[in-house]
């Protein structure tokens, strides 16, 4: 060890780490207004991305109905509460063969087989 202490940072290096807004670089609005319309098409793509693969999922939506929001959230409640509605029936029906299908087929089951009538009203 030579015993000499290590030399204080800069001024201007204090500054910084300080938080000075003389020694940041600031956008200028016109960089704002880009950088803020590029996140909001980002955004809007990906929300666009996530209806189509929803859509893509729902046997009842064609293409023409796939760009619309609203049709598009409500057959998928009709469809999950079709399908919810069709495996409470082949729970059922399994229960009424003897099968437990917790235990024999590993399945947890749920009390929550259908949407509640309201939402499939709608």
């Amino acid at each position: 060890m030579s015993g000499r202490l290590p030399t204080p940072p800069s001024e201007s290096n204090s500054n910084l780490q300080h938080g000075s807004t003389k020694a940041k670089s600031r956008l200028s609005k016109q960089q704002q207004q880009q950088n803020h319309a590029g996140s909001e098409t980002r955004r809007r793509q990906k929300l666009e991305d996530g209806w189509s693969q929803l859509a893509d999922l729902i046997p009842s939506v064609d293409q023409k109905e796939a760009k619309k929001i609203g049709l598009v959230s409500k057959k998928a409640v009709q469809f999950a509460s079709e399908q919810l509605a069709k495996r409470k029936r082949l729970m059922e029906a399994l229960e009424a063969k003897g099968v437990n299908i917790e235990q024999d087929l590993g399945i947890r089951v749920s009390s929550n087989y259908v949407l509640s009538t309201s939402l499939q009203d709608q």
